[in-house]
């Protein structure tokens, strides 16, 4: 079965993002990177360990991936 999802990241423009992302200060960003290399890193090993079951539920979805890892943060 050929799969139909966009594996390349597209460039998106928009005033209204734009706008908004310019409101987050730098130490919101430095953590909301932090936290997104984490999750990414956790993914990473739980994969390479063989859990796809969890794997699975969580790909593609990186709110679903934010709350399972940062539950009690």
């Amino acid at each position: 079965m050929k799969s139909n999802k966009n594996t390349k990241a597209e460039n998106y423009n928009s005033e209204l993002l734009d706008e908004m992302l310019q409101q987050i200060t730098p130490e919101e960003q430095f953590q909301i990177d932090q936290k997104m290399l984490r999750a990414a890193t956790i993914y990473d090993e739980m994969k390479a360990k063989g859990w796809d079951e969890i794997t699975k539920l969580l790909s593609g979805s990186t709110i679903k991936l934010n709350k399972y890892l940062f539950l009690n943060e």
